[in-house]
């Protein structure tokens, strides 16, 4: 940060304090209170530097003596629409969603390093995520003016070019012991940069008081929209979207992991005077069948970028289903599911014991994939694939649900049919436990 980007901070920082603000509306941040972090004097008092900078070719420089100093983008976290919980860090954005930003500072164990020094801690994010680019997240540390360093974090969009902006009110501060730092609008600065194509939020500080170490995190949200000039692409992808429809549901007694108890229950929802069971009466393996059609653009979108099949297991009402996705589309584009959740399990009589029976919460069976071969889609069909489906998924509070995923390859896209028909066909074991 060079010292002319300082002088217009500091000037735009006297012309807030001095009442003559020219925004009618205050800058409103969630803040709490911790006594010992005090704003940016802009008093005409001056401060010693703990360390005095050096002059190297016109070029102003700040040498710290040996003490640590980090600064890291700990990771993008996807925000639940329901209750604001993290998953795991990401780096592909999808639109319509919003991500959480965390950052970590690490300034010193010794505090006499940065003691008086006027710090701006800046988080820069790009105003655009172009599709099938890298951009950049990063995290800045400066100390009276001079850069001291940098981390960045790269994100990546497959499907549109996102537009990321700031979501108001979300920015927060602690130290390490989740305390609180107090936010005062004159100590935020944000920025945003057409030309540069990016926009800043600084925060800035004088430390102080004496404290063990200066460590901070912080984080703020950003929201990630369509832009508009693929807004009419994602309306076409509206008006011809992927369909799902669920078959049926068949159970197999044979205990075979091939493709033989698949094609058998694939027959059995197949038939047009098959009805789905409003019971399932012993123990055996249960497999759901579902038709799936993928227009044109969704193929080859598939193809290049691979289709995630799901499979749901609630907790609440026994139940079952299964969805389709497209990676990194919005939900509404890329997105459908079918489900079976009033599916009933009739009490089994084992041994004169009373048995309640009750689904695994994950596919025992390989996902078959499976295409029609002809007039009579029965007993013709084409197995093109048997994956084993993973053993752990996570758990979806939103919907009560157990959730395990399988991401298809492009190779087996390219063996559908024209018009981007097929069958999916996916096992779960049913099972007598106490009631």
């Amino acid at each position: 940060m060079k010292k002319w980007h300082i002088a217009i901070v500091a000037s735009g920082l006297m012309f807030c304090l001095s009442g003559c603000n020219l925004s009618s509306e205050p800058i409103n941040f969630i803040a709490k209170a911790d006594e010992g972090i005090t704003p940016w004097s802009m008093s005409n008092e001056t401060v010693a530097a703990a360390i005095e900078p050096t002059d190297v070719s016109n070029e102003t420089t700040v040498e710290l003596p040996d003490v640590q100093l980090e600064a890291d983008i700990l990771g993008v976290y996807e925000v639940s629409d329901t209750e604001n919980t993290h998953s795991l860090p990401i780096s592909q954005l999808t639109a319509g969603k919003e991500y959480e930003v965390t950052a970590r500072i690490l300034l010193s164990t010794q505090s006499d390093a940065i003691m008086g020094r006027q710090l701006d801690f800046m988080l820069e994010c790009p105003l655009w995520a172009e599709s099938g680019k890298s951009s950049a997240l990063a995290v800045e540390v400066f100390a009276d003016g001079s850069a001291l360093l940098r981390h960045e974090f790269t994100i990546t969009t497959t499907a549109d070019n996102l537009y990321l902006s700031y979501v108001p009110g979300t920015y927060q501060i602690w130290q390490s012991g989740d305390v609180h730092v107090e936010l005062l609008p004159e100590m935020m600065i944000w920025n945003e940069n057409e030309r540069q194509k990016r926009q800043t939020l600084e925060y800035l500080l004088t430390p102080s008081q004496q404290l063990e170490i200066y460590e901070y995190f912080v984080s703020y949200r950003i929201k990630a929209e369509v832009s508009t000039e693929q807004q009419s692409e994602a309306e076409e992808r509206a008006e011809n979207p992927i369909t799902l429809r669920l078959r049926g549901i068949s159970q197999v007694y044979s205990d075979a992991r091939d493709t033989t108890s698949a094609s058998w229950a694939l027959n059995d929802c197949l038939k047009e005077d098959y009805m789905r069971p409003e019971s399932i009466l012993c123990d055996g393996t249960v497999y759901l069948v579902a038709e799936i059609n993928l227009p044109t653009w969704a193929r080859e979108y598939a193809q290049k970028y691979g289709l995630k099949v799901t499979w749901y297991n609630y907790h609440d009402a026994p139940g079952c289903g299964i969805g389709v996705t497209l990676p990194n589309l919005p939900d509404n584009l890329g997105h459908v599911e079918e489900s079976y959740t009033d599916l009933v399990l009739n009490t089994l009589l084992l041994e004169n014991e009373g048995m309640i029976g009750t689904l695994m919460p994950y596919p025992t069976t390989p996902l078959s994939i499976w295409s029609p071969s002809g007039t009579d889609e029965a007993f013709s069909s084409e197995n093109l694939g048997m994956i084993v489906m993973p053993t752990e998924g996570r758990f979806d509070s939103r919907f009560e649900r157990n959730v395990v995923s399988q991401l298809l390859g492009g190779e087996i896209i390219a063996q559908l049919p024209d018009d981007g028909r097929f069958y999916i066909a996916i096992g779960v074991d049913l099972v007598g436990v106490d009631p």
